[in-house]
């Protein structure tokens, strides 16, 4: 009987402790850092107002040597309290591309990053998706 109670202690806290970790959020900090393990420089542009999704207003960066108005390439970082926040700004965020010609984006837990340049280039795709899958 003791041995059964013990057993399902252990259990219960193994279950919390799950469920604790799972909603774990991911701090802006986290990824950036992430990012920049990835051999990515990036340049802070400080809140982007005007590009709220779901009242979120995302961190905007460059990638260091590319302040040409051509060759930009920027990394929105929006940094939510929920994945279900997130899913709502993926299906907002659909319908606000108009002006860049190369957009990509990654959800990863409760960030949501946005890839965006004026000239399609997919040099930086897989160290973004990697720095993400890092981030747990």
């Amino acid at each position: 009987m003791v041995l059964r109670s013990i057993s399902l202690t252990f259990l219960l806290i193994l279950i919390l402790t799950g469920c604790s970790e799972a909603n774990k959020t991911i701090t802006l900090d986290q990824v950036v850092s992430s990012i920049e393990k990835e051999d990515m420089e990036l340049v802070s542009k400080g809140e982007s107002h005007m590009d709220q999704l779901v009242s979120v207003s995302p961190h905007l960066f460059r990638f260091s040597g590319t302040d040409g108005d051509f060759d930009q390439e920027s990394i929105y970082i929006y940094v939510y309290d929920s994945e279900d926040a997130v899913r709502k700004a993926v299906k907002e965020q659909n319908q606000n591309v108009n002006s860049l010609t190369f957009v990509q984006s990654f959800q990863h837990k409760n960030v949501f990053v946005i890839y965006a340049t004026y000239k399609k280039s997919e040099r930086h795709l897989e160290n973004i998706e990697a720095a993400l899958k890092k981030l747990e």
